[in-house]
């Protein structure tokens, strides 16, 4: 998709240009869904663990300037990123661009890819393939979420 920037592509070039040390992908691996449990099916405010479940519910981004209106054009790589953990932001160790206000949105991920599509796959390829989002779930129980579409978040008051 034009417009879309690409991660490796972009860290390549902030690596040619001296900006950024050499970057080494990283491999995540995830265990299996315990028997029972259909990943292509998730409760509101669920952990989906895999791509496919669905996800509705709050969740957290940290800013140092607040705003009413998401809009990816403004965010990493033309997305948004939030966060199930606010207290992660708060203490500066969720990668938030800022930790002065943490704002909760209502968010609706209806069709979320996982840690293997992330892992193989740029942003503009996902949007191609109909992901409409990225759930990354952390061993702590907490998840980052990705978000391609502004009508995905709205802020809460």
């Amino acid at each position: 998709m034009p417009g879309i920037l690409d991660f490796q592509a972009m860290a390549q070039q902030l690596m040619n240009q001296g900006l950024l040390g050499n970057v080494q992908p990283v491999a995540m691996k995830t265990k299996p869904l315990d028997k029972g449990i259909d990943p292509m099916v998730t409760t509101e405010g669920a952990i989906p663990s895999y791509g496919g479940g669905s996800f509705k519910g709050t969740l957290y981004h940290g800013t140092n300037t607040p705003f009413d209106k998401v809009d990816v054009k403004k965010g990493n790589m033309g997305t948004f990123w939030v966060t199930s953990d606010p207290a992660s932001i708060a203490k500066g160790e969720s990668g938030a661009s800022g930790t002065k206000h943490v704002i909760p949105f209502e968010v609706e991920l209806k069709n979320p890819a996982g840690w293997k599509e992330y892992d193989k796959y740029s942003t503009g390829e996902l949007m191609g393939m109909g992901y409409d989002s990225v759930i990354l779930p952390s061993k702590n129980g907490h998840f980052d979420a990705i978000i391609f579409h502004n009508h995905q978040a709205r802020r809460l008051k």
